[in-house]
C-alpha cells in the first residue's frame, strides 16, 4: 500500500477523517537493528540527536542547553557549541550542511556556521520556549514557534535573514509545539493544540488544518512526496493520504511525547514510546507491521533519526546517552535442535509439539486457511529447516502446500506469527489425507512461542 500522504494538493478547509485501521502488533523477521556504540559526553539529559546531511556528523543537544557535535564514525566529541541556557528543543540544517539552526526553550534561536562554530545570528523571541525553528525552502527566511505562558498568546515568527526583524504569522491560545516543510517546499505545516496547520509559504496565510487526534500534537514528521505522520500526546501515532483521510493509527506508548522520523525511502518510521518506556519502536509503514523495538537505554527516548544512507539510527534519551544502531541486512530465523530431528527453537521463539500424526506416503499435501475469523493472522511455515510458505496473510479460501518427509523421522511443520491479529493469538487451521482419511487440525502461535505439528513416516512397518 502507498502512504504517500496528506498532500498538500488538496484545497480543504478541514481535513476529513474517513477511515481509520489500526495498526497490529506484528514483529516481523525481515529486519535486525543491532546497537553498535553509546555516545557518552552530555552531563544531562539529551533531548535530540540528528544527523548532518552528508552523514558525517551527529549534532546532539541536552537539557542545559549544550550542542555537541560528533563524528558519526568514530563516536568522538569535536565541537561543543554553547548559547542556550536551558532544554534544546529542535536542531536543522540548510541544504547544503553549512548552517545549523537551533531553538530552546530560553528563547533563544541561534544560527551557527557549523565549520567555524561560531554564531552567525542569535535572536531572543518573546516566548517563554522555542518549539522549533526552520530554514525556509529558499534559505532567505527562518520560520520559529513555540508558546508564550505569560500573555498566552502561542506564535509563530518569520524572520528575514537579510534584516533581522521577525514578523508575526500566525498567533492563537493554543501551544505551538512543532513545525516542518511539507515535502514539495509550499507550506509550513505545525500543530497547534489539538490541530494540524498548514501555512502557505507564498503568503503566511492558513490554507486549512484539521483536527489530528483526542489530545494534543507534539509531533509531526513528512515523507515521500506527499507523506505526513503525527504524534498525539496520548502516544498514539498517525498516518495521513493525500486527500487528507486518516488512514492509520497506532499506539507507539502511553502519554507523553516523542520527536518521530522516516526513513530517507519512506519504508520506516521510528519514534520514541514517549513518558512509557526506554525504547524506540520502528514500524514498516508499506507492510503495516511493527519490525523491531531498539531497547538499551536507561531512560525515556525522546527522538530517534535515520542516517541520510538509512543504514544507522541514533537515539537519545533522558539518561545522558546517544545510542548508535546498524540497520542489518534481511535474516529469517535459524531452527535449532534439542535432539538430531527434534527442533527447539525458531529464532529466539520456543517450538511447541502440539499435534503428532503417522503419515502413509513421504509425500504430503497440506491445505491451511483460517476456519474461524479471518482477523488478519499472518504466518511463515517451516518443515526440517526449509520455509515452504512466507509472510501469508490466512483467508478463508484454502492455500494447498506440498512437501516431502524425512523417512524414519520426526518431521515438524512449525508455525511461526508474524502477528497476533486482532484476535489473538495467530492460529491456522491444517488439514490433510493420512493415508486412511482426512484430518484437520489447529496450530497456535504466538510472538514467543511456535505451534508444531510432527508428521512421522516409518517405513515397512505397520500404521495405526
Amino acid at each position: 500500500m502507498d502512504l504517500s500522504i496528506i498532500f498538500f494538493s488538496i484545497r480543504i478547509r478541514r481535513i476529513i477523517i474517513l477511515s481509520l485501521f489500526i495498526f497490529m502488533p506484528i514483529l516481523n523477521y525481515a529486519q535486525q537493528f543491532t546497537l553498535v556504540k553509546t555516545l557518552i559526553g552530555h552531563s544531562s539529559s539529551v533531548m535530540l540527536s540528528v544527523f548532518s546531511p552528508d552523514g558525517s556528523k551527529i549534532f546532539s543537544g541536552d537539557f542545559e542547553g549544550n550542542i555537541l557535535v560528533w563524528d558519526a564514525s568514530t563516536g568522538m566529541v569535536i565541537k561543543t557549541f554553547t548559547g542556550h541556557h536551558s532544554a534544546i528543543n529542535s536542531l536543522s540544517f540548510d541544504r547544503r550542511g553549512q548552517f545549523l539552526i537551533s531553538a530552546g526553550e530560553d528563547g533563544n534561536v541561534i544560527i551557527w556556521n557549523i565549520a567555524t562554530g561560531e554564531k552567525y545570528l542569535s535572536l531572543n523571541v518573546p516566548f517563554g520556549k522555542n518549539s522549533f525553528a526552520i530554514f525556509s525552502p529558499n534559505e532567505k527566511f527562518v520560520y520559529f514557534g513555540g508558546t508564550n505562558f505569560g500573555s498566552g498568546n502561542h506564535s509563530i515568527y518569520k524572520l528575514e535573514l537579510s534584516a533581522p526583524v521577525p514578523k508575526l504569522v500566525f498567533q492563537n491560545k493554543y501551544y505551538v509545539t512543532s513545525g516542518i516543510i511539507s515535502s514539495d517546499s509550499s507550506q509550513l505545516i505545525f500543530s497547534s493544540g489539538y490541530t494540524i496547520k498548514f501555512l502557505n509559504l507564498a503568503n503566511d496565510s492558513i490554507e486549512y488544518e484539521g483536527e489530528a487526534c483526542g489530545g494534543y500534537i507534539n509531533s509531526l514528521a513528512v515523507y515521500g512526496k506527499h507523506g505526513l505522520a503525527s504524534w498525539c500526546e496520548d502516544g498514539s501515532l498517525n498516518l495521513w493520504n493525500e486527500y487528507g483521510n486518516h488512514l492509520y493509527a497506532f499506539t507507539a506508548g502511553q502519554r507523553g511525547f516523542s520527536r518521530l522520523s522516516f526513513s530517507h525511502d519512506g519504508k520506516w518510521l521510528i519514534a520514541g514510546t514517549g513518558d512509557s518506556g526506554f525504547t524506540a519502536k520502528i514500524w514498516d509503514v508499506q507492510k503495516n507491521i511493527l519490525v523491531a523495538e531498539l531497547k538499551g537505554h536507561n531512560g525515556f527516548v525522546k527522538s530517534a533519526y535515520f542516517s541520510p544512507d538509512d543504514k544507522t539510527i541514533v537515539t537519545s534519551s533522558y539518561d545522558g546517552t546517544i545510542k548508535l544502531w546498524q540497520v542489518i541486512a534481511d535474516k529469517k530465523p535459524e531452527l535449532t535442535f534439542s535432539k538430531v530431528d527434534i527442533p527447539a527453537k525458531l529464532g529466539d521463539r520456543k517450538v511447541n509439539k502440539q499435534s503428532e500424526v503417522k503419515i502413509a506416503s513421504t509425500h504430503l499435501e497440506l491445505f491451511v486457511w483460517d476456519r474461524e475469523l479471518a482477523d488478519g493472522d499472518s504466518i511463515s511455515l517451516n518443515i526440517n529447516g526449509k520455509w515452504v510458505l512466507e509472510k501469508y496473510e490466512l483467508v478463508k479460501d484454502k492455500l494447498m502446500i506440498a512437501i516431502d518427509l524425512i523417512p524414519d523421522s520426526n518431521n515438524y511443520l512449525i508455525l511461526y506469527a508474524h502477528n497476533l491479529g486482532r484476535k489473538p493469538p495467530n492460529t491456522a487451521a491444517v488439514s490433510f489425507f493420512d493415508g486412511k482419511k482426512e484430518k484437520i487440525l489447529t496450530l497456535k502461535s504466538d510472538l514467543k512461542n511456535c505451534g508444531a505439528i510432527n508428521f512421522v513416516y516409518k517405513k515397512n512397518k505397520q500404521r495405526d
